[in-house]
């Protein structure tokens, strides 16, 4: 097993194995919120 650490991800991890790939980083999370807000997926719900 390779382990690295990248600060970039704030928090959680990202495992990769078989071609798989788990993000499960802070970084990822912050990213879909912000494309939520982008898309107004929560005012297009509200309505």
């Amino acid at each position: 097993m390779k382990t690295s650490v990248k600060e970039e991800l704030i928090g959680g991890f990202i495992l990769e194995y078989n071609n798989n790939l788990v993000d499960a980083s802070i970084q990822r999370d912050l990213r879909d919120i912000k494309r939520q807000f982008h898309n107004n997926d929560y005012i297009f719900n509200i309505r």
